[in-house]
């Protein structure tokens, strides 16, 4: 018999075509018990076995590294043609176009992690139409590294590999901005230094995400937001540096060493929040410390920016210029963070923190129709209410815990960047508004957009009249015309749980365009809609087996932005990119700038729907 992995394809498929008109034959059961009459016999061993086992996954590593190119498009994005479309604008709607972010990357966990690093960085450098040579190359390394293992999967290794792609995505968002600004330079040389692009966001939820997860402590978060931070002061010194290394500027490096002094400081502060926070004593110390007004503390870039735009004004040197408007234009996105941070908790978790404070019962009264109007009127009257870390250290309702936690980064790590406070499994408009009452509680709410996720059957079928019971309420129109966006999440992953992917393909859909039609209605023409879509990385998690173009056109079909666009409603679409498999869309520099570029291009097309089409 040939022992090879080719023969023992053809002898699994003769099997699965000789069965295919008997519906009790199980092809694989039939199989496996061939292969174990062979070892019974002696016709084979199991050493036979494990080395057509090793041929079989290295030929569908291969396959999956194929796939994985595929997707990711094998013709250029075309951003090209974003930058042609931009010469036609005048300064206004070219200022229009760049400087409001319509598309985001959310880079997300759970535990999703199955490949090993060099099995990522086999993956990412596949080589595609390479000669025969290089291919060996490749699998030879590849065979090597199939058996490596993950020893194990911890928060912590969760935050290195998201820092590491969020580094690469800064990098390539970066370089669209070099790309944007030099048009701008191109077509409006006396006033292109005062753009600040942001045509892509960024922003990650490892570290804050408490939906389903138990292994998160609080005093976890912090050490994480001030590791953050210090990544960043760090990024924004270094970029400085380099500038210092051609042209020595005193009030460049003052401003270099102001950065670099705080960003070692938060290092230090990140430290004090790595030991047992469950001993009270270690958190008095690491808040005291945290809090201490020191000359390197630095809770906000608005100075900086501020001073750096005088710097910017009056620079005749065009390169310089345009290195400092790309550190300006990342400080604005970024703030003191290397991403923007959503923390999430469940609908329940609400309603239960909410219990006392509203006199409603958690699992019936919520979803009442009156449930609404009370939580709007002690969103009204509430009164702010002072915390510490104390009082963080304290509770024990897990929403308000986290609503505090936004007070104290707010206050005491980062003053200017919002903060998204997701909800999973928003069924009742109730439980929205009674999430605005604690923000205001706590003195957050001007810098917290709270989001709902649908994702069940009864939000999916009911999250029409959702939103529009949410956008007649006076202090919920209050809350997102201060915030100038309404923010929702759509569980494409969870909601083919609950319901089946195909059918939440389509209930998604019809979602999304009750959102459009009620954001019409309401007349708010200074608020944005924006739309998290969560998924996974595979068809089962609501991706796409298709292009990455067309992934993005599935999340937000043209149909619905044709329907935004209808409205008058501008549309800001955000995506994730799950642990693990997702992070390889920025495993590499060229993978990385490859996928920002698409994502913006993809977010840059004008949908031209046919409104005849009845379906």
């Amino acid at each position: 018999m040939d022992f090879t992995a080719d023969a023992f394809r053809g002898r699994f498929e003769a099997i699965r075509q000789a069965g295919a008109d008997d519906p009790l034959v199980n092809p694989v059961q039939k199989f496996a018990s061939e292969t174990f009459l062979d070892l019974e016999h002696g016709n084979i061993s199991t050493a036979d076995i494990h080395r057509i086992i090793c041929e079989i996954e290295l030929d569908a590593f291969e396959a999956r590294a194929k796939e994985f190119h595929r997707r990711h498009d094998p013709q250029p994005s075309g951003l090209g043609d974003s930058l042609k479309a931009l010469d036609k604008l005048d300064f206004n709607a070219f200022r229009q176009r760049v400087e409001h972010t319509c598309v985001g990357a959310v880079f997300t966990a759970h535990p999703t992690f199955a490949l090993s690093e060099t099995k990522s960085d086999l993956i990412a450098l596949y080589p595609n139409d390479a000669t025969p040579e290089k291919l060996r190359k490749w699998r030879t390394e590849a065979e090597s590294a199939i058996a490596t293992r993950l020893s194990g999967i911890t928060l912590q290794y969760e935050h290195d590999q998201v820092r590491r792609a969020i580094a690469r995505a800064q990098d390539a968002v970066r370089d669209l901005n070099k790309d944007i600004l030099q048009c701008a330079r191109a077509k409006f040389p006396n006033s292109w230094t005062s753009l600040t692009p942001n045509p892509v966001s960024l922003a990650t939820w490892v570290g804050y995400d408490l939906d389903g997860r138990t292994d998160i402590h609080w005093g976890q978060s912090v050490r994480i937001r001030l590791e953050e931070k210090a990544e960043q002061l760090n990024r924004h010194a270094s970029a400085l540096q380099d500038i210092l290394t051609n042209n020595e500027d005193a009030r460049l490096k003052k401003i270099k060493d102001r950065l670099a002094g705080a960003g070692a400081l938060a290092r230090q502060q990140a430290e004090r929040f790595a030991g047992d926070l469950n001993d009270a004593e270690i958190v008095v110390a690491a808040a005291n410390f945290l809090t201490e007004q020191k000359a390197e503390r630095l809770n906000s870039l608005k100075p900086i920016i501020e001073e750096l735009t005088g710097i910017i004004l009056s620079e005749t040197n065009e390169e310089k210029a345009l290195t400092l408007c790309l550190l300006r234009a990342e400080m604005e996105a970024c703030g003191l963070g290397v991403a923007r941070i959503h923390l999430r908790v469940n609908a329940a978790q609400v309603r239960s923190a909410l219990k006392a404070d509203l006199g409603l019962d958690p699992d019936t009264d919520f979803f009442d129709r009156s449930a609404l109007d009370i939580a709007s009127r002690k969103a009204q009257t509430t009164e702010h209410r002072n915390i510490n870390f104390g009082s963080v250290f304290l509770e024990q309702m897990t929403a308000r815990r986290q609503l505090m936690l936004c007070a104290q980064i707010l206050k005491h790590i980062d003053a200017d960047t919002p903060i998204r406070f997701l909800i999973a499994e928003c069924d009742a408009p109730a439980t929205v508004m009674g999430a605005i009452y604690l923000a205001r509680l706590y003195g957050v709410d001007h810098k917290l957009d709270i989001s709902p996720l649908f994702e069940t059957p009864q939000a999916m079928e009911r999250g029409g009249r959702f939103i529009e019971r949410l956008l007649v309420d006076p202090e919920y129109v209050d809350s997102v015309k201060k915030r100038g966006r309404m923010a929702i999440q759509i569980g494409f992953s969870d909601s083919g749980r609950f319901i089946g992917q195909c059918s939440a393909s389509l209930a998604i859909e019809r979602l999304q365009v009750l959102f459009a039609k009620a954001l019409g209605k309401a007349r708010l023409p200074d608020v944005e809609a924006l739309i998290f879509n969560t998924h996974g990385e595979s068809m089962g998690r609501g991706a796409h087996p298709g292009s990455f173009r067309e992934r993005m056109n599935h999340l937000a079909t043209p149909w619905v932005k044709s329907r935004f666009q209808k409205e008058g409603v501008f549309l800001n679409c955000e995506c994730s990119f799950q642990g693990g498999e997702g992070y390889l869309h920025f495993q590499n520099p060229t993978l990385s700038a490859k996928t920002i570029r698409m994502l913006w291009e993809q977010a840059c097309e004008q949908p031209v729907p046919d409104f005849s089409d009845r379906f």
